[in-house]
């Protein structure tokens, strides 16, 4: 499954990048997210309670980023686990400056290989883009009230 997209921040990209770099606000930002702990400048480890139809399902995975440009771009490969299947993926993650501040692009790539999904993908997208998008928003609102105190 692919998901492409972009985002607005008031902010400049010195400060969006910041903000992605930080394990506390991607914890506060990354829907239904109960931990992030950073091991490295590269690598992290998480956990996060995904709701799936009606069940949650607890995943726990592995954050590795690669290519870092800051302030501009990275690959960032996520691979998790839980009860129900495994899921993998990629992205690349671009920060471009505009007159407003930054736009943040993404393109991501996602495996899921969770068997209560195999003839309900749709619902796979849609979880997916849902969560990208309370993400973006929460992150965006984030560096908004970093920028002016």
């Amino acid at each position: 499954m692919k998901i492409t997209g972009q985002h607005p921040f008031k902010a400049p990209p010195a400060a969006v990048w910041a903000a992605i770099c930080d394990p506390d606000t991607l914890k506060a930002c990354i829907p239904q997210c109960e931990k992030i702990t950073r091991e490295s400048d590269t690598r992290w480890v998480g956990e996060a309670r995904v709701r799936i139809g009606p069940i949650k399902v607890l995943f726990t995975g592995i954050i590795v980023l690669s290519d870092v440009l800051p302030p501009e771009s990275y690959t960032i490969a996520i691979e998790a686990s839980g009860w129900v299947g495994k899921a993998h993926g990629r992205s690349h993650v671009r920060l471009i400056p505009d007159a407003d501040g930054t736009t943040l692009h993404y393109d991501a790539e996602a495996h899921i290989g969770i068997a209560l999904l195999d003839k309900a993908m749709n619902l796979a997208s849609h979880v997916a883009s849902e969560l990208a998008e309370s993400f973006f928003t929460k992150l965006a609102a984030e560096v908004e009230k970093r920028q002016h105190p």
